[in-house]
């Protein structure tokens, strides 16, 4: 039975070297990491949830770029808030990719003035 015991031990052992536990670590679902920010910015979850459906053509992707051509060639505005990079130098590639930031920079700007211009902004209700 000691054997036994100390058989399972070991090779407990070697499977939390082989796998450490962070690597089972809960990564949290979009959904809930919108509806976090939403709450902590105070705004309407649904709402939040419904612009950024909308601004990723319904797939939550982090990385994906507008469809919009403009005289330039295809328009650079990217992930879940579709940040248009030309219109804002400030902010770099990495950043509008980054769904943090992109939350972020959704949550301080809602009731400013590119609540009224975002073009999905004006069609909300078709995503709620």
């Amino acid at each position: 039975m000691e054997t036994y015991v100390k058989a399972i031990i070991l090779f407990v052992l070697i499977l939390a070297a082989i796998f450490p536990l962070s690597s089972f670590a809960y990564e949290e679902n979009i959904y809930n990491k919108i509806t976090r920010f939403a709450v902590h910015f105070e705004v309407p979850p649904r709402e939040m949830i419904a612009l950024i459906r909308c601004e990723t053509q319904n797939t939550f992707d982090t990385y994906i770029q507008s469809n919009a051509r403009q005289p330039y060639g295809r328009e650079r505005s990217f992930g879940l808030a579709q940040l248009h990079l030309p219109a804002h130098p400030e902010i770099t590639y990495a950043q509008a990719v980054d769904s943090d930031y992109a939350l972020i920079w959704i949550g301080q700007h809602w009731d400013k003035r590119h609540r009224e211009w975002r073009t999905c902004m004006k069609n909300l209700k078709k995503y709620l």
